[in-house]
């Protein structure tokens, strides 16, 4: 699946969303003008009306969260994946993934890569690269790409998605589920 798939996912997800709430909307509106219910009676509509449009948000923003976590995991799955299963390789990439955690400025990320993959250190070049979409450092994680053409595209797409989702116009389309009157 793409990110044009998840984003029309999402899309619909929230447009589904914006029609329970304008409905929502039509229904309290109804209730609150309906001159034969009692107060009581128009009170218990209203909060009915509200529970249920929160309970289906709720479930829409589950289910958002759901699409974008299995994305999320499958695009980490292949892009930064296991190194191997033997012992010795999965040693050294845990050492290696030591040091690459201690990088904390994007100067030394792109050294440290670029001596890595200059002396073919697939272990840390691979834990700078799970470094660099932790930090969002795309020139880390392009020189990775260059070196391992295959996995370019579900790199992108990787870096794309944790960009988004922490884009606060991101989370603005999010309060969708909490808009209840």
């Amino acid at each position: 699946m793409s990110l044009e798939a998840l984003e029309s996912q999402i899309e619909n997800n929230r447009a589904q969303a914006t029609a329970l709430i304008e409905t929502a909307n039509r229904n309290l509106d109804a209730v609150k003008n309906d001159p034969r219910l009692t107060e009581d009676a128009r009170y218990q509509d209203v909060n009915q009306i509200r529970s249920d449009l929160r309970g289906k948000l709720a479930a829409l923003q589950e289910k958002e969260d759901t699409i974008v976590a299995d994305k999320l995991r499958s695009l980490e799955r292949t892009v930064l994946g296991t190194v191997g299963s033997d012992p010795t390789e999965v040693i050294s990439y845990r050492d290696a993934t030591e040091r690459a955690s201690a990088v904390d400025d994007l100067r030394t990320g792109e050294e440290m890569m670029r001596r890595a993959l200059l002396s073919g250190d697939t272990g840390l070049a691979k834990a700078l690269l799970n470094r660099a979409v932790e930090r969002g450092w795309p020139t880390v994680a392009e020189a990775y790409s260059a070196e391992n053409p295959a996995i370019g595209t579900a790199l992108d797409d990787l870096m794309k998605l944790k960009r988004w989702k922490d884009d606060p116009q991101t989370m603005t389309g999010r309060w969708i589920y909490a808009a209840v009157r």
